[in-house]
């Protein structure tokens, strides 16, 4: 967790696998030299999951077992796309999705066997931040969508899958 100094927006993401991560970054928001709009989504399996946070951010809990056949990190992208990101990120710098353009250095690829590590590379100027951190599928998911359908330049987005969903942790 290393925000640029000069951030005017963050969004935290994260399932119940992150959530002392994220708690630990909402106790340092109020170390922010700007007090940058902050949002937090946070999916965890039960109602009664629901911990009581620092309330430096716009926190929305998704409980699961709020939702009849819900899969893992569903709720997360719901709450994301129920977010209009698209305009407040193009206003922010980033490009529009549709954009006509060759240039795919900003597109994410469908590999769900990359990374479980993709940390943000941006300067203290950067005007939003996203920080991701669920099982691996859903993280990357997430980052797509923020990066290829909201045009949020990647290198503002860090995304790390805690683990993998069906795979034995050893």
């Amino acid at each position: 967790w290393k925000p640029p100094q000069g951030v005017r927006r963050i969004l935290i993401i994260a399932d119940e696998t992150a959530l002392p991560a994220a708690a630990g970054i909402l106790e340092t928001l109020d170390d922010l030299p700007l007090k940058p709009k902050v949002e937090a989504l946070f999916e965890v399996p039960r109602r009664d999951d629901v911990q009581p946070l620092p309330q430096a951010a716009k926190l929305r809990w998704l409980a699961r077992d709020a939702e009849h056949d819900c899969q893992h990190g569903e709720l997360l992208m719901r709450a994301l796309r129920d977010i209009d990101l698209h305009k407040e990120i193009q206003a922010l710098g980033g490009t529009p999705a549709n954009s006509t353009t060759s240039d795919t250095s900003n597109v994410e690829s469908d590999n769900e066997d990359g990374p479980l590590w993709e940390p943000a590379t941006l300067d203290d100027n950067a005007p939003f931040y996203a920080w991701i951190a669920a099982e691996t599928k859903v993280a990357m998911k997430l980052r797509r969508y923020l990066v290829n359908e909201c045009g949020l330049p990647k290198q503002y987005v860090t995304s790390m899958g805690y683990w993998r969903l069906g795979k034995a942790n050893g």
